[in-house]
């Protein structure tokens, strides 16, 4: 098991919330990520990048562990030092090349984003969003249900 599902798993069994719908998420330490973009679909075959805030109460030095898996599979991970305090939030940019799908397919493709601190190996605060996935064309399949 690599060490960010290893961090992603413990988080979840301490049941600290992941924000599924990808708002902001930290734990009570006054550390949280918040993402600038709302949007939630992605075309395939193509390079997307997602902008992550690091905002903390105090002064944090460590590390973003990002991974990006679809189907249960990780297909990218990144590893991303961060250092942010109460007057400067760290900015993160996350970026992956998006898989290519067969016409007519939709997937969703999740990223996580886990921070933890470089004096220790517990997470302190974590993110998750899931994305859908589409074509190049995504009504290759609905065609005449597109011409009305």
């Amino acid at each position: 098991m690599n060490l960010l599902q290893l961090h992603i798993n413990r988080l979840l069994v301490c049941g600290v919330a992941i924000a599924a719908a990808g708002t902001a998420c930290g734990a009570t330490n006054g550390i949280e990520l918040v993402c600038r973009e709302n949007w939630g679909t992605v075309f395939a075959d193509r390079d997307v990048e997602l902008h992550l805030q690091v905002r903390s109460g105090e002064e944090f030095q460590g590390r973003a562990l990002v991974e990006w898996s679809a189907g249960g599979h990780a297909f990218a991970r990144r590893e991303l030092n961060v250092t942010a305090g109460p007057q400067r939030a760290a900015e993160l940019t996350i970026a992956v090349h998006i898989p290519p799908l067969r016409p007519g397919v939709r997937f969703p493709v999740n990223v996580a984003v886990a921070l933890v601190p470089a004096a220790s190996q517990g997470v302190v605060a974590a993110w998750q969003k899931e994305l859908l996935a589409f074509p190049d064309d995504p009504f290759v399949d609905r065609r005449d249900w597109v011409k009305g």
